[in-house]
């Protein structure tokens, strides 16, 4: 290689420091890299066109990640909002994300914007331009040439993935993956002396972010990790390298913790939410990685060629394309991973710390990635003995897109050595890159106009909404959906309670989503109360009105419309598909938690119910109706049960121990039940009873199911189940 006077240049010469004009130039490019990002965004998404103002998604999971954003503009942090969740507000460290760093960004433009769209859209345009920056600088403390590190910063920021993703997993952005993953290089490629810390300031910095930021890329991070340690103290017999690695993975390790710990604080006060879905071992094969989606072009690309094989690919009908599908790394980071596994099949021979040594390097890191995310892989071992709360193994994605970026770098910058003008054909390369990748974005600009209209009108409905009640008043939204557990209903898809409060300004509350157990099965209840004595304990309860999406029902709402103004409430708005009726001048009566549970009515359902119990304790239930348990801890029971005589699920259940009956958490999506016995009706009959230790004394208890018809007009009782406990 050519010795050049910069020493960053020279991956042999690593010992003299930087030059503050070396430095100077860094920023420089790395801020360059960044803009260019960002404005490319700006530009390719219409934003002059549409406003900073308008979603750029407005549906699905990105509800989710907009509620997170809005919270943390008008609290001042996401953890608790009072504006949602209504009465009680809505514990948002119950469903632990805990994306603090990202949460951060949007804490200080908060400064110079309050409107949540815009705040929204520039923290992702932002985040991704950071990650072209961290990219370039991790690039640059391998020794990669600053055009090359820039050009190579540009692709992994727009890498399919993150476009794919975009605000709709905004926990997803890959900005804090360079820096763990430059470090397992370093640890990979260690000499006699270790990890050069004065070169690795920057990158455990970022290795410290990433714990404080969402827990993916972190458990992903501390793999990329330990595997380059072994990789360097099997080729190096050095403790050093061993002793390093291990400083750092304890620290990411503390930093994880430290972020989950207001969850786990949380827990604690209010229980462990049921709504958040128990996962199971066979998820990680449903979202496990797939190396053909690797290789394969981004859907809808411009290039006929590529457009015809990415069509070949939705036609072949592939079983378990789920999320893995957006797991794209592009043309020329496709070339660089091919390239990577190449060094790695071949046994090329490098010295550490060279150009072909960190390739090698990454090959035998993406070897590693591969064997635990794919399909079938490690992964699913560790779903299946150790925890399955890591089921997504497809999001392993960023880091083999960094390292498959490793080989591209040297490589050009070898031509650069050997070619002055060499450097001249990063440009095309670079262009060709971005228009390869661009096909990513084609979901997100084909929505624009809908996106900003739909939200445009939402906003007029709660503006209107808010002119004609108090200020702060609650608003009861129906119908009643299990948040995360939702599927949709009708015509209304999952999260879009959420809708009206993003486009409030925040002088309203707003019933959804129930998240603690305690407000879940104040839901619950509710949803057992007729249309009129509805009204008059939401009244009750403070609820100033009631906001009907009336796309949730099959008679477009009708029925409960009517029994609403016939229970005394007045209609005060209809917009689209909205309703909204005053409680104000209903009258009063006792609260939903004062009316009671459900009580078994005169009649019973002609034919009973049909219920299956599927886990005990969170394993699967053994057959028979006799059990025998440890004592000490509450006992779990999860499953389904229908109303075949009203091809439909129950209203509401009751888990009834030695006689004395309390709530189940009724509802949960069972679409495979339904798929199953050919009854639509039948998609929310799931259900999870907890029954608290203190109700399972030594001995044999009997524990029975009832549950009420949607319609109200009967009810069952299961046959009982004999438990003992010992």
């Amino acid at each position: 290689m050519r010795v050049t006077s910069d020493p960053t240049q020279d991956p042999t010469n690593r010992s003299a420091p930087p030059t503050t004009r070396a430095r100077l130039r860094d920023v420089a490019w790395s801020a360059a890299a960044g803009l260019a990002v960002s404005g490319y965004l700006y530009v390719a998404l219409r934003m002059r066109v549409y406003g900073m103002g308008a979603p750029l998604r407005f549906g699905g999971d990105s509800l989710v990640y907009l509620a997170q954003i809005k919270a943390t503009i008008e609290n001042g942090w996401w953890w608790f909002n009072p504006a949602i969740g209504a009465p009680q507000g809505f514990e948002a460290l119950l469903f632990p994300s805990n994306s603090n760093v990202d949460q951060a960004l949007v804490w200080i433009l908060r400064w110079f914007s309050r409107d949540a769209m815009a705040v929204a859209n520039a923290t992702w345009m932002l985040l991704v331009g950071l990650s072209a920056v961290t990219a370039f600088w991790s690039l640059r403390s391998l020794a990669v040439s600053r055009a090359v590190a820039a050009s190579c910063g540009v692709l992994f920021a727009l890498t399919p993935y993150a476009l794919y993703r975009n605000i709709e997993h905004l926990a997803l952005v890959t900005y804090l993956v360079p820096p763990v993953s430059a470090l397992g290089l370093h640890l990979a490629t260690a000499d006699a002396k270790g990890l050069r810390w004065r070169q690795c300031r920057g990158l455990v910095a970022g290795a410290i972010l990433l714990g404080f930021n969402y827990i993916y890329y972190a458990f992903f991070g501390c793999f990329v990790l330990l595997v380059s340690v072994l990789i360097g103290w099997a080729s190096s017999r050095r403790l050093a390298v061993v002793r390093h690695g291990a400083i750092i993975l304890l620290i990411v390790i503390s930093c994880t913790a430290l972020n989950l710990a207001p969850s786990f604080a949380a827990y604690r006060r209010l229980g462990v939410p049921i709504t958040v879905a128990v996962k199971v071992p066979a998820e990680s094969e449903q979202y496990g990685l797939k190396i053909r989606h690797l290789v394969s072009p981004v859907f809808h690309h411009p290039l006929p060629l590529f457009a015809r094989w990415a069509q070949r690919e939705l036609d072949a009908s592939f079983p378990l394309d789920t999320e893995n599908t957006t797991t794209r790394l592009g043309m020329v980071a496709a070339v660089g991973f091919l390239s990577a596994l190449a060094l790695v099949i071949l046994r090329v021979p490098a010295d550490t710390r060279t150009p072909t040594a960190f390739s090698i390097a990454s090959g035998q890191l993406i070897v590693a990635l591969l064997l635990l995310g794919t399909i079938g892989g490690f992964g699913s071992l560790f779903s299946l003995l150790i925890t399955p709360d890591i089921r997504a193994w497809n999001r392993i994605c960023p880091f083999i897109a960094f390292m498959s970026l490793i080989p591209v770098a040297y490589l050009f910058d070898r031509l650069r050595d050997r070619f002055r003008f060499a450097v001249v054909l990063l440009v095309p390369v670079l262009v060709f890159g971005v228009w390869d990748q661009s096909g990513a974005l084609d979901s997100l600009i084909v929505a624009r106009k809908s996106n900003a209209d739909e939200f445009a009108a939402v906003k007029t409905l709660v503006d209107r909404l808010a002119a004609v009640l108090p200020q702060r008043s609650a608003i009861l939204q129906l119908p009643f959906v299990l948040y995360l557990r939702e599927t949709g209903l009708v015509r209304m898809p999952p999260y879009d309670h959420f809708k009206p409060y993003l486009a409030s300004a925040n002088t309203l509350r707003w019933s959804y989503p129930a998240m603690t157990n305690a407000q879940v099965k104040w839901q619950q209840a509710a949803t057992t109360l007729s249309t009129e004595d509805l009204a008059a304990a939401a009244a009750a309860d403070g609820f100033s009105a009631v906001l009907v999406d009336t796309a949730a029902y099959s008679d477009a709402g009708q029925e409960i419309l009517s029994r609403l103004a016939a229970a005394g409430g007045r209609s005060i708005l209809e917009q689209g598909r909205y309703r909204a009726f005053s409680l104000i001048d209903v009258p009063r009566g006792p609260g939903v938690a004062e009316r009671g549970r459900w009580k078994a009515l005169n009649g019973a359902c002609a034919g009973g119910s049909l219920y299956f119990i599927d886990t005990l304790n969170g394993k699967p239930k053994s057959a028979g109706n006799d059990f025998v348990l440890n004592g000490g801890k509450p006992l779990r029971m999860a499953g389904w049960l229908v109303i075949p005589a009203k091809a439909s699920a129950a209203l509401a259940m009751d888990i009834v121990v030695d006689g004395t009956a309390s709530p189940v958490f009724y509802g949960f999506d069972r679409s495979d039940v339904a798929t199953h016995l050919g009854v639509p009706g039948y998609q929310a009959s799931g259900f999870e009873a907890v029954v608290p230790a203190d109700d399972l004394t030594a001995g044999t208890h009997h524990i029975s199911f009832r549950a009420l018809a949607a319609d109200r007009s009967c009810d069952v009782e299961t046959p009982a189940l004999s438990i003992t406990i010992r």
